[in-house]
């Protein structure tokens, strides 16, 4: 992201782009699903259990990634989902 003084230029999910202040830019990784998504349960011994359906669309707080499984809060809820099925918002 490029950046003057107080102003940030980004991208949105769909494309358009433009300036705004960076107080109005979080600092975390936020994700967007991309397809139902299933959730799994974040803590397993073996083979995770699924534990949810996540629409297109959801957005999700992204708090660490490992190969293709990501942690993930959602409503709450601490989940793991594949990282192949969502788009990233703020992925620092």
């Amino acid at each position: 992201m490029d950046s003057f003084e107080d102003w940030t230029y980004v991208r949105d999910i769909e494309g358009d782009t433009g300036w705004i202040n960076s107080s109005f830019i979080s600092k975390r990784n936020y994700a967007v699903t991309s397809t139902v998504t299933v959730g799994y349960e974040e803590r397993f011994m073996g083979k995770p259990k699924p534990k949810v359906t996540i629409e297109p669309g959801v957005f999700l707080l992204v708090k660490k990634c490992n190969g293709d499984l990501c942690r993930v809060v959602v409503k709450k809820e601490r989940l793991l989902v594949s990282k192949r099925d969502l788009m990233w918002v703020n992925e620092s």
